[in-house]
């Protein structure tokens, strides 16, 4: 508003004096150029001069009649101030907390992960379920609390508590709600439905997530897995198309060896069936 004042101001006094210069000019009372522009220059920083000491004057007036609200507004000020910094301070330390405990339990899962099958590993796997969910489910979010969920998920599968895995895995995607984590708990809950035999359920998941992968990179394991559950569906020809785009599109996959000995494997199954005839 103020500086909106200086410019409606120094226009005017701008252009009054070029009406002047032009009047003088055609009178023949011209003056020397440098001298008019100096003394413009002189009362556009006066006419500032005094509107700055007026604002300050009125300003000083104003605090002097309103002591009680400029006190309120410095409290205000003041004590929401100090509750940023609060909260800033308090959500650091939260979240320093929450890193100590999910690398601990990251940690620990795979280090369980690559114990021998039986009982104690089992009884790991659902020390690790619990302690993560509680970590999941704290009531202050931070980037380590929702990678906990993914862990407690993950978990929870190792122990077959299917249902619970892909709750968990679900809330996992919503907090994280971005296209590559997207994909990437689609295909861990699409692998659980799999293993699960779950076949329907775990195609569905696999062809939702092929048009969503904006780069060859996963691609292979998609196919490989969509092509093993259309083979356990006994979709004999929807396994050899998938199997076959990895070894067309993907030459230097890992999967190509695996892709071509479940092909070997249908011809001679086809072989033997046409034999059988």
């Amino acid at each position: 508003m103020l500086s909106s004042c200086f410019i409606v101001i120094i226009w005017n006094m701008a252009e009054k004096e070029k009406r002047k210069r032009f009047t003088r000019k055609k009178t023949g009372k011209n003056k020397d150029i440098s001298s008019e522009i100096h003394e413009v220059s002189s009362d556009i920083v006066e006419i500032e001069r005094n509107l700055i000491e007026n604002f300050i004057f009125y300003l000083r007036k104003w605090i002097k009649t309103n002591v009680r609200v400029v006190r309120y507004l410095l409290i205000l000020v003041i004590s929401s101030a100090v509750l940023m910094f609060l909260g800033v301070f308090l959500y650091s330390a939260v979240k320093e907390k929450h890193s100590r405990e999910f690398f601990s339990l990251f940690k620990e899962y795979k280090k369980t992960t690559e114990m021998p099958l039986g009982a104690e590993k089992n009884k790991a796997f659902e020390n690790i379920a619990e302690s993560s969910l509680k970590l999941c489910q704290t009531g202050i979010k931070t980037s380590y609390s929702n990678n906990a969920c993914l862990i407690s998920s993950l978990s929870h599968k190792n122990i077959d508590k299917v249902s619970e895995s892909i709750n968990l895995l679900k809330q996992y995607s919503d907090k994280n709600n971005t296209e590559g984590l997207i994909v990437y708990t689609n295909m861990i809950m699409a692998a659980i439905y799999s293993e699960k035999y779950d076949i329907e359920k775990s195609i569905e998941l696999f062809q939702n997530i092929l048009p969503n992968l904006k780069t060859y990179e996963s691609e292979d394991i998609v196919l490989y897995d969509l092509g093993r559950m259309y083979y356990y569906k006994n979709d004999i020809n929807q396994a050899k198309e998938n199997f076959q785009k990895i070894i067309k599109d993907h030459p230097q996959s890992v999967m190509i060896k695996n892709a071509k000995e479940y092909l070997t494997l249908i011809a001679l199954n086809e072989f033997e069936n046409k034999k059988g005839r």
